[in-house]
């Protein structure tokens, strides 16, 4: 399997794996997608391990499983942590940012 990751200036970031093209709006989003597609056997063989030892079945384990193989996804690409554009918005639109915690009424 070959992968090539490309970030252009914009920050969107592009992947190619074998061929197809994919686009991710962030290098984080795009790093997180390379884990799960180089390791994706793994973590879900890890995850239905895991529901098996706790006993889980049905809708109940699928949605453990698609909980946990997305946890190990985004530790295999190194954690990492939300971008801020709420910057970026204020400074486009010169508008003050208002935190929804201390909005009267």
């Amino acid at each position: 399997m070959s992968i090539q990751t490309t970030v252009l200036p914009s920050g969107t970031t592009i992947i190619e794996v074998d061929g197809v093209v994919h686009s991710f709006p962030t290098e984080a989003d795009a790093n997180a997608a390379v884990a799960v597609i180089e390791n994706g056997a793994e973590f879900l063989a890890q995850a239905n391990a895991y529901c098996a030892f706790k006993g889980l079945t049905g809708k109940n384990a699928v949605g453990k499983v698609n909980v946990i193989t997305d946890f190990l996804a985004y530790t295999a690409a190194g954690s990492p942590t939300v971008e801020v554009v709420a910057d970026e918005v204020v400074a486009a639109t010169g508008d003050e940012a208002v935190d929804p915690a201390k909005v009267e009424f």
